[in-house]
């Protein structure tokens, strides 16, 4: 069963916009080798940025505008939340959680939080769905809703 089939079952909207997140992993990988050098700007917490936080953050936020189903992001290389347009689903997330790792190739991920129908700023008790990308020998897509914790792999 796909993830989109999965997920679905919980929520159709969230089935696809789990997918749509979670078919960013294969180009993410490609992009690791070229993608380590520090970048020129900082985070929101004064941290400098790798190219690889900047660049993963703008794939995010362009699939979740693209997908249509996500009113708002937020996330820790933006200084604000952004509008995206005007689907049910407010998304949080760390596109590249670990990135101090990235430089000696070890595990990193991304963390996202979905809110339904929530405006940002929310309260984590808020959460309708919430789960991690792990980027390793496989990729690893996990998350969470009122049913479960539920795992799936990606090949290398």
């Amino acid at each position: 069963m796909s993830l989109a089939q999965h997920a679905g079952k919980f929520d159709p909207d969230l089935g696809r916009l789990l997918e749509r997140v979670a078919g960013l992993a294969p180009r993410i990988r490609r992009e690791l080798p070229v993608r380590r050098d520090p970048a020129t700007t900082r985070n929101v917490y004064g941290e400098q940025q790798l190219e690889l936080d900047v660049w993963m953050n703008d794939r995010f936020v362009d699939a979740l505008r693209a997908s249509k189903l996500v009113a708002q992001v937020a996330s820790e290389e933006m200084g604000q939340v952004k509008e995206v347009g005007r689907g049910r689903f407010a998304v949080v997330l760390d596109p590249l959680d670990g990135s101090s790792n990235v430089k000696s190739n070890n595990i990193f991920g991304t963390i996202f939080g979905v809110f339904d129908r929530t405006q940002l700023p929310a309260r984590g008790s808020e959460l309708f769905a919430a789960g991690y990308m792990i980027y390793g020998p496989a990729t690893t897509f996990v998350y969470a809703t009122s049913t479960g914790v539920h795992e799936f792999v990606q090949g290398g």
